[in-house]
Parts: structure tokens; C-alpha cells; sequence
């Protein structure tokens, strides 16, 4: 199992490690690697994530779902080598049980279109509503990726693409990667976007 601490941000592998102590226990949320018997559970809390997406059509909904590419970028993240044994692989983090996924994410290594280095990045970064105010899901994930790049020594680029709370996530991803912002992303919709 791999897991995260909220508390220095390190990651522990290996089934032997111990559980935490009862006074650690408010502070530590294991990230485990994905496994096929979570698919249904991810797919479930991504419907989720998809009612917050912040990019819109002309009538200001999300951009509708489609289940079969949805379903086949899970697919590629918890079964390894699924479609291409060349492929680059993705890593797909969960908190929670694979009846109920109640935060996750998913990096793969990506390069930009003027060079050849790769880094890290997000397809998927989400803490399932009803788990964001009592837990500490959203800093374990990022603790967890900020291990895998400092693991394999490369960049870690997270993304805020949403309508809601857009500062307050911005700020919050500038304090756990202790970095600042390079840019932003900018959609211009023909109607005004509405937060829900």
C-alpha cells in the first residue's frame, strides 16, 4: 500500500507499516493506488466532479458526460498497460473504501508542445463533497503528489479548473506546493458562466 500523512507530507509504502497512532488519528489519511475494484466507486464520485466542471456550453451545463471515454480513462489509470504497453501510464491515488471513494487523484507525465521534458500532471484532483470540511483528503492528496514528483524527480503542475471558490482553491494550492501560480487559464463562454 502506498500511503500519505497531512502531517510532513511523506509517503510510507509497504504492508508492514504500522497504523497510526489514536492521537495522529484526525491528522493521517491513507492515499492508496487504485485497483479495479474501485472502478465503479471513482466512476460514481467523477459523476460528481463532472456537476462542477468549469468548462460550459452555450447554456452554461457542463460539457455533456460521456460515460465510454470516462469510463476508459479509469480504466487506463487503475489497469496497468491496459490498451498500449508503450503507453505512458497513469497514477490513480484514492482515499477510501472501493464501496465509497471519498477523494482522489490521477497524475500522469505529460510533455508541452516546444519540448521533450515531461512532468507530472492532474486529469483529476476532487474530494467528494461531503468530505471537505472534517477531513484533511485535500492536503494528503497533494502530499501524495508532491512525493511522486519528488520521487522521480520531475515537475508537479496541478490545475484549479472549476466555478466555485476558484481563490480560495488558488490559494490553498499555492500554500500545500509552496509555489506560485504561472499564469491562469482563461475561457471566454458567449453567456456569463453561474456558479451553482
Amino acid at each position: 500500500m502506498l500511503e500519505a500523512s497531512t502531517g510532513g507530507g511523506a509517503l510510507a509504502r509497504g504492508p508492514s507499516d504500522s497504523a497510526p497512532s489514536p492521537s495522529r488519528a484526525a491528522a493521517y489519511s491513507p492515499v492508496r493506488m487504485a485497483t479495479m475494484a474501485d472502478e465503479e466507486a471513482i466512476i460514481a464520485m467523477l459523476r460528481l466532479m463532472h456537476k462542477e466542471a468549469g468548462m460550459r456550453d452555450y447554456n452554461n451545463e457542463p460539457f455533456p458526460l460521456c460515460e465510454e471515454k470516462m469510463r476508459a480513462s479509469v480504466q487506463r489509470a487503475i489497469i496497468p498497460r491496459r490498451n498500449d504497453p508503450s503507453a505512458i501510464q497513469l497514477c490513480c491515488g484514492v482515499i477510501g473504501t472501493s464501496s465509497q471513494i471519498e477523494a482522489s487523484i490521477c497524475l500522469g507525465v505529460a510533455s508541452d508542445w516546444y519540448s521533450d521534458t515531461q512532468y507530472i500532471g492532474d486529469m483529476w484532483n476532487y474530494v467528494s463533497p461531503q468530505f471537505r470540511r472534517h477531513t484533511r483528503h485535500a492536503r494528503t492528496l497533494i502530499a501524495f503528489a508532491k512525493t511522486l514528483a519528488d520521487t522521480l524527480h520531475m515537475s508537479l503542475r496541478l490545475a484549479n479548473v472549476g466555478v466555485e471558490r476558484i481563490e480560495a482553491k488558488d490559494r490553498f494550492l499555492a500554500r500545500e506546493l509552496g509555489a506560485k501560480p504561472i499564469g491562469q487559464h482563461f475561457v471566454y463562454h458567449p453567456q456569463p458562466l453561474r456558479a451553482f
